[in-house]
């Protein structure tokens, strides 16, 4: 009897002492532009995670280490984008742990240690992940206007979500004169991205005229990228750095102090730049600057972070705050 049940015991606390596989499946969404990693896992409540993603080929790396399981075994990052323009191309994630009191509690250290899987090496816990983002499927417009001169011309407004590339350009482009109900022996289509004033000059246009011709006016993605990639902090005290997406002539404006005087600094997409001197004063509690050298216009640093530019008439434009 006592052999029995000490048989038991051993099968009792070999059973208990058995390995839990490692389960966990990666997937990512879309919303409004941002992707979000999602995970399922079979790890206990509270285990802490990490996601990095990252492509060499646009030199991109980001990361968001404060994820945590929750009851029904889900997680969720929080939404990566390229310095607020959305991934598109292909991704390499990873999610990932440590074993470790830094990263778990006590009780969650005690449960990590039953696990096993390929996914789990030494004390840490490493999960790969690769995504495409196909821009064409993950954007959206809104046609603003839509206007025509019999069959012989056709003009249409676009307001895009988001900058996109001139092939997704071109596929829209073919697809707004497909669906068109009448067929123009030219059709005119410019786009515009948020915040930018229709008719005050166009982000992009796709002309039939008759051959489709696609120009992209303003900074392209990868313009962007340079000009935002870079600080002029190493020049002086920065107040504040904006993208000025006027058509042609985009560049990167930044108001700093310098030698105790305010000077703006615009660096353009070919890698020239210039420096102006600039007067500061207070307009109804917001800045204002002036260019030392003339005043028909002068600039406002808006309650939203964004740079007004401004002549006795009003607002002319906004720049998109990016510091």
């Amino acid at each position: 009897m006592i052999k029995v049940i000490f048989l038991l015991m051993v099968s009792f606390f070999s059973f208990n002492a058995q390995a839990i596989q490692l389960h966990i499946k990666v997937s990512h969404k879309i919303v409004d532009g941002k992707i979000f990693i999602n995970g399922a896992t079979n790890f206990p409540k509270g285990t802490k995670l990490g996601v990095r993603v990252s492509s060499v080929a646009d030199d991109y790396s980001a990361q968001d280490y404060k994820l945590f399981v929750n009851n029904d075994g889900l997680f969720q990052s929080g939404g990566f984008t390229n310095l607020g323009n959305p991934l598109v191309g292909n991704y390499s994630v990873e999610v990932i742990s440590r074993i470790n009191k830094f990263w778990q509690n006590k009780d969650i250290l005690a449960k990590l240690a039953k696990f096993k899987g390929s996914e789990i090496q030494g004390n840490k816990i490493l999960v790969k992940y690769s995504m495409l983002i196909d821009e064409a499927k993950d954007s959206s417009y809104t046609v603003i206007e839509k206007t025509n001169l019999g069959s012989l011309k056709g003009s249409i407004s676009i307001r895009l979500e988001r900058k996109v590339s001139k092939s997704y350009l071109r596929e829209l482009a073919l697809k707004l004169r497909e669906v068109q109900p009448r067929k123009y022996n030219r059709l005119f289509i410019t786009y515009y991205l948020p915040g930018m004033k229709p008719g005050s000059g166009a982000w992009a246009t796709t002309h039939f005229n008759p051959s489709l011709r696609v120009a992209i006016l303003g900074l392209t993605i990868e313009e962007e990228k340079v000009l935002t990639k870079g600080s002029e902090v190493s020049l002086g005290e920065v107040i504040g750095e904006w993208l000025d997406e006027t058509p042609f002539i985009g560049s990167k404006h930044t108001l700093m102090k310098k030698n105790e005087k305010i000077i703006m600094v615009r660096k353009y997409a070919d890698g020239s730049r210039s420096e102006i001197e600039m007067i500061q004063k207070n307009q109804s509690g917001m800045s204002r600057f002036e260019e030392k050298s003339r005043s028909e216009e002068y600039y406002l640093i808006e309650r939203d972070g964004g740079l007004g530019i401004y002549d006795d008439l009003g607002l002319i434009s906004t720049m998109r705050a990016i510091k």
